[in-house]
């Protein structure tokens, strides 16, 4: 069999046939997590198997069977492609579908399950025309173990009456009481495939007098009674991530505080506070959230599990505060981006907008990807290892 190629640098090229993606397109979904594409040198980070793989990493729990496509890159749609997870004699995975690995079916998806976390490598090749034809494609999947992550969600009531009764009400999604449920499980689909979940403890339903004014708080470093350093020393359960849910948050949407950084925030305790409803901006006018419906119940899980991330140590994407231009893709993918929903972007129309999790008034939905790759050239790189390195610090709540 002949391969014509087209060189076009004669010091270096990588010739790709075809690339892996995930499944689907719009809002996060359990069984398709998104792959670290981010080249085809895998700089894989200490405390992940390494395998000399030229391509996406991508992580699954043990017990999971998950969705990944194979899309034709530099290769015809004709050709006839099979999915193959490499022989070894302590598997992590095996390929469960198309059945004998192929041929795969024109969306170009196969179904992977993860079998243990062990310390075997092993690859997944696409090979042309059989199951034991020449290798075209590879990927490098990590099966974990499910770490546990307990959360006490506060649901919350802002008076700035002190004392009973106040004009303050609980937050509500599209209008109607909070259902933790389904902001929780956006949340659970996007940490899934890093082997991380959540033991979301009964919702609290908790009162405070003082506030600034109804329905919102202060950002105030010397936690004054009102304050976000002062919210999430109230009610606070011990060896839980508190997360406290109020209608407006003060000049932000989230914040996570993990011990270490809380007193210099002036925080008491670390938590998470997210402004469901949106955010009181400083010279005392409220931004709305502008999403609705699904979208809304996207941008809050997306929100949630954000925050997740930097209670779990995780920074912001290549430690980048803002959406600084020319706007990255990558970044955007990214769960960390500072940003949700995204900004529009400064050139570049809706390729950048829409990094492939769904647009919502123009603007995208920030993507959910988290980093396995370690590439240097990225300042919050490997982040699945840090995230589940924390599990093991006493400093974790």
């Amino acid at each position: 069999m002949a391969v014509s190629v087209l060189v076009q640098s004669p010091q270096k090229q990588i010739i790709v046939p075809v690339r892996f993606d995930r499944a689907v397109r719009g809002a996060p979904v359990l069984d398709a997590p998104d792959v670290d594409d981010r080249g085809f040198v895998l700089k894989t980070p200490g405390g992940l198997n390494v395998t000399n793989a030229r391509g996406a990493m991508f992580g699954t729990t043990v017990g999971d069977t998950v969705r990944v496509k194979v899309v034709r890159e530099d290769l015809d749609a004709t050709a006839p492609l099979f999915v193959t997870a490499a022989t070894s004699s302590n598997p992590q995975v095996r390929i469960t579908a198309p059945a004998g690995g192929g041929p795969l079916p024109p969306d170009g998806i196969f179904s992977i399950e993860a079998l243990a976390d062990n310390t075997t490598p092993q690859k997944i090749h696409v090979r042309l025309g059989s199951a034991t034809g020449p290798i075209v494609g590879e990927a490098d999947p990590h099966t974990f173990s499910l770490l546990t992550l307990n959360i006490t969600p506060h649901i919350w009531t802002l008076h700035s009456a002190s004392a009973a009764p106040g004009a303050g009400t609980e937050p509500t999604v599209n209008g109607a009481a909070m259902n933790l449920t389904t902001l929780f499980n956006v949340a659970r689909t996007i940490w899934r495939p890093m082997g991380i979940g959540f033991n979301v403890n009964p919702e609290r339903h908790d009162v405070l007098f003082g506030a600034p004014v109804d329905n919102s708080i202060t950002r105030d470093n010397a936690a004054p009674v009102g304050s976000d350093a002062d919210l999430v020393d109230h009610n606070f359960v011990a060896n839980t991530c508190n997360i406290h849910f109020i209608r407006f948050t003060p000049g932000y949407l989230g914040i996570g505080v993990r011990r270490e950084i809380a007193p210099a925030l002036g925080f008491k305790r670390p938590g998470i506070i997210i402004g469901v409803e949106g955010a009181r901006n400083t010279n005392g006018t409220f931004f709305i959230r502008p999403s609705a419906g699904t979208a809304l119940e996207q941008e809050l899980g997306n929100d949630i599990a954000h925050e997740i991330g930097h209670f779990l140590t995780l920074t912001h994407a290549d430690n980048q505060n803002g959406d600084t231009p020319p706007p990255d893709t990558y970044r955007r993918r990214q769960l960390m981006h500072p940003n949700n929903l995204l900004p529009s972007a400064v050139a570049g129309g809706a390729r950048f907008n829409d990094c492939g999790y769904g647009v919502v008034g123009g603007n995208g939905h920030r993507g959910c990807l988290l980093l396995m790759k370690n590439h240097t050239t990225n300042a919050s790189a490997s982040e699945v290892i840090s995230t589940r390195r924390r599990f093991r610090s006493p400093q974790l709540f």
